[in-house]
């Protein structure tokens, strides 16, 4: 990833660097003030680029699930529960903004009146906000392993780990994971998994002419 920035911010320049920046925020400016304008959405804090905002009027995570539907890559988060957009360079193309604000504010009045919809999402991130400390899930994996007599150093991240692995080892796409972990950036997912060595090997017995 370094060398990707390093050859990114080479490429475009210092000056390059300046203008992508400049329209980064002024999109984000016109996204912030459009959340602004719905009445069941508040923005948190005075962010620059990455924007989270929640509700106090109805399920967030319900607003997340028809955004995805309507194919924006957006993330749900936890304590508070709201959802975040990290503003790119690919949302300041002409239109994609307004189309953002647009979508979100049909996404709102569809979940306002369907309050039996339950969402595919929407459940899973409700219930997690639920938990009243971050620390009970490891509490709770460290007496089970030490009820089975298994190592302690077997954390909730080695288990995320596995199940990524897991998961890609037996043909789900980098996008569908990336959403069940929660990442903003593809490119962390990408680090997160690894491939091992015995399907390195089987892909290119597979694939190579010559295996």
């Amino acid at each position: 990833m370094s060398a990707a920035c390093w050859a990114a911010l080479t490429s475009i320049g210092a000056q390059g660097y300046l203008a992508a920046t400049k329209k980064i925020l002024e999109t984000a400016e016109i996204i912030k003030s459009g959340i602004h304008r719905i009445p069941e959405l508040h923005v948190l804090g005075d962010p620059l680029f990455v924007i989270a905002f929640a509700s106090e009027a109805l399920d967030i995570y319900k607003v997340l699930d028809y955004m995805t539907r309507k194919k924006w890559s957006l993330n749900g988060l936890h304590k508070p529960a709201c959802v975040h957009l990290c503003v790119t360079l690919r949302h300041t193309q002409p239109g994609v903004a307004e189309r953002f604000l647009e979508d979100l504010t049909e996404a709102v009045t569809f979940v306002k009146g369907h309050p039996e919809e339950k969402g595919t999402m929407a459940p899973v991130y409700g219930m997690a906000a639920t938990l009243p400390l971050r620390g009970l899930v490891s509490d709770m994996l460290k007496r089970y392993l030490d009820a089975l007599g298994e190592s302690s150093g077997i954390t909730p991240h080695t288990l995320r780990h596995t199940f990524a692995t897991h998961m890609l080892e037996a043909g789900a796409d980098l996008r569908s994971v990336q959403e069940l972990l929660g990442h903003v950036a593809l490119s962390t997912t990408q680090i997160y998994t690894h491939l091992g060595v015995k399907r390195l090997q089987r892909v290119h017995r597979d694939s190579h002419p010559r295996a």
